[in-house]
């Protein structure tokens, strides 16, 4: 199936292009031969000498004169410089040539080419030059007007040295020397020679042909003729053997398209965007010592950065799960959505908890979870999205927003609000008590307090349902409305967060802001005891409610303990963009990742977060715990089921305590008889005893069951939306004991 009429925002692939990963880091950018410092030194981190050597080798040419000349500006540039020592960079060069196997170059022996290149200059440029064209096969004459070679190497370093290193460089390619040769000329070598080189050295014979010089490619106006090093005004050897390397380069497309100033693969004088985060770094200064023995060089290497931005792959769970960066995932999302990858990618898409974290940390804020976002929208809108990924989530949003727990009323004797609680869907779900003591509270302290109890409509949004996710908001926003248009009050930081990007018209609070002002309930606990707060992702970017936690519980006593990831930097707790069903390993590494973050007992104020952590065995309160004294010790795990009938009884309890009205709650028969242990595998299967019960019920009905003689049991299976369930049971007194429940969504034949 072919999907080429969707389109990821085009916005998504130019913000990417900004994404620093894989930014050369200053140290290689400031490096005259572009060797890559990062893969050098990470090769010696290893012990891999032999291997570092060969890349230094490659790239230099000259090791042996480069390692003991070369003025380092790699090192000036080097991040550690501004934290304890800049990487010793010469003296890992040196411990390369040192504790490698040999020093010898590769012995290539390519085909000869018929090009001949005339090189006028045996000095270190010149050579250089001669060794790349040589050793790609190329027949060069090089013209040297002195009885040796080596031109103004001559003034740095011992000649027995130089020479030696050419000799042993250059021990495998063939190229013509003549010495004590002047080329007073050029006109009679243009005629016998494809190209020219003249590298004379300063105040060398330019033939005047500097006028006009192409400083990139190092091509003078005359077609085939190039000058380089020294007589164009390079400042030392080093410049020169670049210079050398450089214009071999140009020559060789010269030769190969017969056009000047055309070179490929060069990258002159580049500037690194590349930045770091530096506070995380630890502060290890250099071994001082003039030379390393291996173990030495090993440690030396591993105080390396190896600078790369990874900021987002560090801090977000997702990335660092599939080890993506922004630029990869949005690749992967193009190719998804054109139908050229699989189901897999499909997958990572929707294992987004859309936390913002990789925004958070970027210095170009790109936010990848927005366009993941985007991608689901896109995949629900042309039915390419896998709707189990978020089948149970939708179901649990339709019914929060349902007649059985959907509720808003103005407060008992007024048509309008002042202000109105938003306590989200799953406040209620896991305690009743957290909803309707903090009312009774509001009511205390604004008797013109309303309550709206519903879904904000995020799992529809998590899922790229667009239609479904305005349908919800639309209806909440109708009712904000009929009730006056009051304040919002809000419990859950991710309600808080849909508002406003939907009703940002609507004035908004956070209950914690309200409690703040408006004083401790009476049953506030005071404790002493060292807790850290866990910011909810959904409230990186509310420090109005990030601080006004903190006050409250400096207010009761706490002594507050700060976790690495808070405030903007907040980290996810596994909860967010419904990755649960999904991806079950990396919500789970998520929330261990998140309950890791500290030894001590965590208070947050988002009620998923305290809920995951507590199933995870870490001590975990919410604000409204402390504020109630509700759920202080340790307790099981809520089903699912019985996360669903909360609703339906704060609902009942409200519309009794509150406004004396008369609510017949569907009674709840128990008519299932399930073990602990299975009803823990059901909630990780995310199987409510409904679903159960209907499989059984129909099998009952219909005859459609199979007996196990063996054990007295029936299996059966119902198709229920787009997921089969299949149930394992025994009738026992009206009950039906259930041993063993799964599901799948694939389509059974003749069904």
């Amino acid at each position: 199936m072919s999907h080429k009429d969707i389109e990821l925002s085009s916005e998504f692939e130019k913000i990417v292009d900004k994404c620093y990963n894989n930014e050369q880091p200053p140290c290689t950018c400031a490096c005259p031969f572009g060797l890559d410092i990062t893969e050098f030194i990470s090769r010696l981190k290893k012990g891999k000498f032999s291997s570092a050597y060969s890349l230094y080798q490659d790239h230099v040419l000259f090791p042996e004169i480069v390692s003991r000349i070369c003025d380092q500006p790699c090192q000036e540039k080097c991040f550690r410089k501004g934290i304890d020592d800049a990487i010793s960079i010469r003296k890992l060069e040196k411990a390369s040539l040192e504790f490698n196997f040999s020093n010898a170059p590769k012995n290539l022996n390519l085909p000869q080419k018929n090009s001949k290149i005339a090189i006028i200059g045996g000095g270190v440029c010149g050579l250089s030059c001669t060794l790349k064209l040589a050793s790609h096969g190329y027949h060069v004459t090089v013209f040297e007007k002195s009885t040796c070679i080596g031109g103004s190497l001559e003034n740095v370093l011992p000649s027995d040295i130089f020479l030696t290193e050419f000799h042993d460089q250059m021990q495998f390619i063939s190229y013509e020397l003549l010495l004590n040769t002047e080329i007073k000329n050029i006109e009679e070598l243009e005629k016998n020679f494809d190209a020219i080189l003249i590298a004379t050295g300063k105040n060398g014979n330019s033939f005047d042909l500097l006028n006009g010089l192409n400083s990139e490619s190092l091509g003078s106006q005359k077609d085939g003729v190039f000058l380089a090093g020294g007589v164009t005004g390079t400042l030392n050897p080093i410049r020169s053997i670049e210079n050398g390397i450089r214009v071999s380069q140009s020559i060789e497309s010269y030769l190969q398209i017969n056009r000047m100033h055309e070179m490929f693969f060069v990258n002159k004088a580049k500037i690194s965007r590349l930045k770091i985060n530096a506070t995380r770094i630890n502060s290890v200064k250099c071994i001082e010592n003039s030379t390393y023995t291996e173990t030495e060089a090993i440690q030396e290497a591993s105080r390396c950065l190896l600078c790369n931005c990874n900021e987002c792959i560090k801090s977000c769970n997702f990335m660092s799960y599939y080890n993506k960066t922004p630029k990869a995932l949005a690749e992967d999302m193009k190719n998804t959505l054109n139908g050229t990858l699989m189901n897999v990618d499909k997958r990572m898409i929707n294992s987004c908890s859309v936390c913002g974290s990789c925004e958070a940390v970027c210095d170009e804020h790109i936010d990848t979870g927005k366009y993941l976002l985007e991608a689901r929208r896109l995949m629900h809108q042309k039915k390419i999205l896998p709707l189990a990924f978020h089948d149970y989530f939708i179901r649990d949003m339709n019914f929060s927003n349902s007649d059985s727990a959907y509720l808003f009323k103005n407060a008992p004797s007024y048509e309008d609000s002042e202000y109105v609680f938003f306590p989200g869907c799953q406040l209620g779900a896991s305690d009743p008590r957290y909803v309707e003591l903090t009312y009774k509270y509001l009511l205390s302290k604004n008797p013109k307090t309303g309550i709206l109890i519903g879904c904000c409509g995020v799992p529809a949004q998590w899922a790229g349902d667009v239609n479904l996710s305005n349908k919800v908001i639309d209806r909440n926003c109708d009712v904000w409305t009929d009730m006056g248009k009051p304040k919002v009050i809000f419990a859950c930081p991710t309600c808080e967060k849909t508002f406003a990007s939907r009703l940002p018209e609507a004035e908004r609070i956070s209950l914690y802001e309200v409690i703040e002002n408006w004083g401790l309930p009476e049953t506030a606990l005071e404790s002493q005891k060292k807790v850290s707060i866990f910011d909810p992702c959904a409230s990186r970017y509310n420090e109005n409610m990030q601080t006004s936690v903190r006050k409250l519980m400096k207010r009761i006593g706490f002594d507050l303990v700060e976790l690495p990831y808070n405030s903007k930097m907040a980290s996810c707790c596994g909860n967010g963009g419904q990755i649960y069903a999904t991806n079950p390993d990396l919500f789970n590494s998520s929330a261990k990742r998140s309950c890791e973050l500290s030894e001590n007992p965590y208070i947050t104020y988002c009620i998923n977060c305290r809920d995951i952590f507590i199933n995870m065995g870490k001590p975990s309160y919410h604000v409204l715990d402390i504020m109630f004294n509700l759920n202080l010790e340790p307790q099981l795990p809520l089903s699912l089921s019985r996360r669903r009938r909360n609703r339906e009884v704060l609902k009942a309890n409200l519309l009794e305590e509150i406004w004396q009205e008369d609510y017949m709650l569907d009674p709840s028969e128990q008519k299932l008889i399930i073990s602990e242990e299975l009803l823990q595998k059901l909630n990780r299967k995310l199987i409510l005893d409904e679903d159960i019960l209907n499989v059984i019920e129909y099998c009952e009905s219909t005859g459609n069951k199979l007996l196990n003689p063996k054990t007295g049991e029936f299996i059966g299976h119902l198709k229920q939306g787009i997921i089969t369930y299949w149930v394992t049971y025994k009738v026992e007194d009206n009950c039906y004991r259930v041993s063993r429940a799964y599901s799948h969504r694939a389509v059974i034949d003749g069904e």
